[in-house]
């Protein structure tokens, strides 16, 4: 296994692997009526340079040349910058200039967006390895790690409780509470 930073030519397989985790924020983020056109647009993002999903943020997770894992990490202090782009453009395909993302972080925290493990690879350690990577670079920043859990996703909250983090409060994604965990 390999773990490296996001390239552009990993788009396509990055777009699949986000999309099937995020899948109702990401039609949301999208403005997407179709599967296909929340693709499309996902993928545009993650080819553009300054947004929450561009590929600058994106560490990847290889096994034989092949992506098979990913983790999407940004400071919290850069959330209205990151979300800028995304909102304009779901403002503007919606015609809603009241439309508005979610704040799923806070200012001094390292924050894990989002993180997947294709689910054939599961279990070989690909989340683990990534994790370490988001652990180190917090450190190195001298922040906070943070990350939001489903509420009905207890075998998640567990495994997060399980390597340091602890429940710091509930917020609402797309109108889902989650727990939002951080390290002590």
């Amino acid at each position: 296994m390999k773990i490296r930073k996001a390239r552009k030519e990993d788009a396509s397989a990055v777009t699949e692997l986000l999309y099937d985790m995020l899948g109702s924020i990401a039609r949301s983020h999208t403005a997407a009526t179709t599967n296909e056109e929340a693709l499309l647009r996902l993928k545009a993002f993650i080819l553009s340079e300054k947004n929450r999903y561009s590929y600058h943020h994106i560490t990847v997770a290889e096994v034989d040349e092949k992506v098979v894992g990913l983790m999407l990490c940004y400071e919290g202090s850069m959330l209205q910058t990151l979300y800028e782009p995304v909102k304009r453009f779901v403002r503007a395909k919606l015609n809603n200039p009241a439309w508005e993302i979610d704040i799923e972080t806070e200012h001094g925290d390292y924050y894990i967006d989002s993180l997947c493990v294709d689910e054939a690879y599961r279990g070989k350690g690909i989340g683990t390895a990534l994790l370490n990577v988001a652990k180190q670079e917090a450190k190195k920043r001298k922040m906070f790690l943070s990350l939001n859990v489903e509420y009905n996703n207890v075998e998640a909250k567990k495994l997060y409780q399980r390597i340091g983090f602890q429940e710091h409060k509930t917020i609402f994604i797309d109108k889902k509470p989650f727990f939002y965990m951080k390290t002590a």
